[in-house]
């Protein structure tokens, strides 16, 4: 048996070569047979490991709200307006003049109207003024007057014309002496108290009348002051 020594380039190993005889006549040299060495296992490469993600930050809380501010008067919106029917009674002193005659009169009045805006009133009113004259005389005086109130708030100023009867009480025989007119009147007012529906006023109105007599027109001038409810 012969052995070969063979030098593998490839991977610098030395491989030894048994070659291999046939037996029997007429056998032939068969090419050596080369075995190999094992390849050297090299461990298995570790993973690189991953970078860890780095930790959140915490959320941080938001800071308390301040508690609302309170209402105000300022700051509470206005309730929304609704439109209404509306009655007024009130009474109060008149004083009045004609021809330099003055008068002392109490005075009565029932109006019905209608708040149709949140700034405007209107008034159809019945007025009832009895007294006498500074001589004794008996007076009496029947108004009928519609008129327009412009509103702010408690505050109303109001206008309109009016018609007028007016009665002298002769003291001889007690027949009345009447004559009719027609007159502008002025009044301002503001309310001092309300519960629910019901308001409480006071106020001064002014009347002009132009009585038209048979034969010559006369002025009447009428101071009133005023208080009385309104639902």
């Amino acid at each position: 048996m012969k052995a070969s020594l063979t030098w593998a380039s490839a991977s610098g190993a030395l491989l030894l070569a048994f070659p291999v005889y046939a037996q029997g006549p007429g056998a032939t040299e068969l090419p050596p047979i080369t075995v190999l060495p094992p390849l050297p296992i090299s461990p298995p490469e570790s993973p690189t490991p991953l970078p860890l993600p780095l930790p959140l930050p915490l959320p941080l809380s938001p800071p308390p709200s301040p508690p609302p501010a309170p209402m105000t008067s300022a700051s509470r919106p206005a309730p929304a307006f609704e439109e209404s029917i509306e009655l007024r009674l009130d009474g109060g002193a008149t004083y009045r003049n004609l021809f330099g005659i003055p008068m002392s009169m109490g005075t009565v009045e029932m109006g019905v109207g209608a708040h149709v805006s949140q700034h405007l009133a209107v008034y159809m009113a019945f007025q009832l003024d009895v007294g006498q004259t500074a001589t004794g005389l008996a007076a009496r005086a029947y108004t009928l007057a519609p008129s327009v109130e412009w509103v702010a708030d408690r505050f109303r100023l109001g206008t309109g014309v009016e018609l007028l009867w007016f009665d002298l009480i002769r003291a001889s025989n007690g027949s009345a002496l009447g004559q009719g007119g027609l007159g502008l009147h002025l009044g301002v007012s503001v309310d001092v108290l309300t519960l629910r529906r019901v308001t409480a006023f006071v106020g001064v109105r002014g009347q002009l009348d132009v009585l038209l007599g048979p034969e010559e027109a006369s002025c009447l001038e009428s101071v009133t002051g005023i208080g009385g409810l309104r639902f």
